[in-house]
């Protein structure tokens, strides 16, 4: 239980947007990066590989 909920907050946390900093000697380049995005296929691959490891675990 606690293993499941872990993983629920630190992907909700990494999922935040990063504060951006007050330092103005940074170069703006940082500021034109793409996050990287899910895509349709990998999304609907969770489900997927999420109930075939849960019939293989409590199967055995």
């Amino acid at each position: 239980m606690f293993l499941a909920c872990g993983s629920i907050y630190v992907g909700a946390f990494g999922s935040l947007p990063k504060p951006k900093s007050t330092n103005s000697s940074q170069d703006d380049d940082e500021d034109d990066e793409i996050p990287e995005r899910m895509s349709s296929g990998d999304a609907w691959l969770f489900p997927v590989v999420s109930k075939k490891l849960n019939l293989v675990t409590t199967a055995g």
